[in-house]
């Protein structure tokens, strides 16, 4: 007699039954980690050289470029072509921080550091397009999806510390040559990865490309998934919006409500990073239990509650608390959001999947600009209470659009609550089954 309760879809595999999506993980983790110690260092760099002025117009100078061409790379390198995308960006980035440690071991002109800089932060727009684009194309899984989210919000929290204890006792050299090394193994890692999921017995073959990206990600789709794909695409920038403020808000508690300083801002901003690291699982349990709209809503809730608590002045340990719950919350929004996006991409070639995540990386970067820029305006001319009450209020309201029967054209294979529609089970024992009649008829 079959189970009351048959798996539905491949959301109760589990991350070790994949060691492709292992080593995958493992190295988007190193190169994150990496990537997020750089960061802090040049930033260092350029404020010992002119101050916040010019920490500044770098920070800008390295992230455009890096936003202009990350849907356009991303394609280039995730195209049916590239026998291992993953390997390819990790090495290219590993190259230019070569190429930026020995800038800085010549102590050659500050310029040649920076173009040099801008070359690293290019590169670290080709890695993680290419690693949603692999997970989606080996199948929506929660848990790969949810490492990613992990491995993501430790860096950001680790990263830093890594880069403040090495600039303690070395050089800024050091950090770049244990970054290129974080790079070469992540290269090492994922060389052998393959660029193409393993079709199972029965499994139909993916759709040939078409004739444009948007043609190719919308084929097979019920009609108004473009309207939804965009719709997601807002969210998710509005995500990026909020953990942009997130950075001038934690330097404006630290000053006006803490007077805790720079050292403050920093603890703030790891306490975000570490709750960073718990959305991801978080975000995974709701889904597993729910859907990813529930998780994205619920999400959307704790980060407006705790921002709003982030404003009031009950000294440090409150304030800890308030931005960890930040980073909990936007990390489960974006775990889930990176769920949808795996489950609508997963049918097409891994090209179209590229643009879509490489648009996703650009449409990220532009964001947090916008959003430190934008906080920090506006707490400037109208104070810290009215900007946290629009973005607590304004964030969970947003999350509303996102309706069932839009998260169902989104993902035609994820199980809604509420719903009538069933979910294939895409393992190779159901996909044989499903393709023998005699197994159908014993079942």
């Amino acid at each position: 007699m079959p189970s009351a309760h048959p798996p539905t879809d491949a959301r109760r595999p589990r991350l070790r039954d994949d060691p492709y999506a292992v080593r995958a993980v493992v190295a988007l983790g190193l190169f994150s980690l990496a990537e997020h110690a750089v960061w802090v260092t040049v930033l260092v760099v350029a404020y010992q050289q002119g101050g916040v002025g010019e920490a500044g117009s770098v920070s800008a100078a390295l992230l455009a470029p890096a936003a202009l061409m990350a849907p356009i790379v991303a394609r280039e390198m995730t195209a049916p072509g590239v026998r291992s995308p993953l390997a390819t960006g990790y090495a290219l980035q590993a190259i230019t921080l070569a190429l930026a440690t020995g800038v800085l071991a010549l102590d050659l002109d500050l310029v040649l550091f920076y173009l040099a800089g801008v070359l690293v932060t290019i590169t670290t727009v080709f890695s993680r397009p290419a690693h949603h684009a692999f997970l989606a194309l080996r199948g929506p899984t929660v848990a790969a999806t949810v490492a990613t989210g992990a491995v993501s919000g430790g860096a950001q929290l680790m990263g830093p510390l890594l880069a403040a204890a090495l600039l303690t006792r070395w050089q800024v050299v050091h950090v770049f040559t244990l970054a290129t090394a974080l790079l070469l193994t992540a290269t090492l890692l994922t060389i052998r990865l393959p660029a193409h999921r393993p079709l199972a017995a029965g499994s139909p073959l993916p759709p040939p490309a078409a004739t444009s990206p948007a043609a190719a990600v919308l084929r097979h789709r019920p009609a108004g998934t473009r309207a939804c794909v965009v719709l997601l695409f807002a969210l998710l920038g509005l995500v990026a919006v909020v953990l942009g403020t997130i950075e001038t808000l934690a330097t404006e508690v630290s000053f006006a409500n803490n007077d805790t300083g720079g050292s403050g801002t920093g603890v703030l901003l790891a306490a975000t990073g570490g709750g960073l690291l718990l959305g991801a699982p978080l975000a995974g349990l709701v889904v597993r239990r729910a859907n990813e709209r529930a998780a994205m809503r619920l999400g959307s809730v704790i980060a407006g509650v705790a921002l709003l608590a982030a404003g009031v002045s009950l000294g440090v340990a409150w304030s800890v608390v308030a931005f960890a719950l930040v980073g909990v919350g936007m990390q489960t929004v974006l775990v889930s959001g990176w769920l949808l996006l795996h489950r609508h991409v997963c049918r097409s070639d891994t090209g179209v999947t590229g643009v879509v995540f490489g648009a996703l990386e650009s449409q990220q970067l532009v964001g947090n600009a916008l959003g430190a820029l934008g906080a920090g305006v506006a707490m400037g001319h109208v104070g810290i209470w009215p900007v946290l009450i629009v973005v607590a209020v304004g964030l969970p309201a947003s999350m509303l659009a996102l309706s069932r029967d839009r998260v169902r054209r989104l993902s035609p294979t994820a199980t809604v609550i509420g719903s009538t529609a069933t979910t294939p089970d895409p393992t190779p024992a159901a996909a044989t089954a499903a393709a023998t009649p005699a197994a159908a008829h014993t079942a």
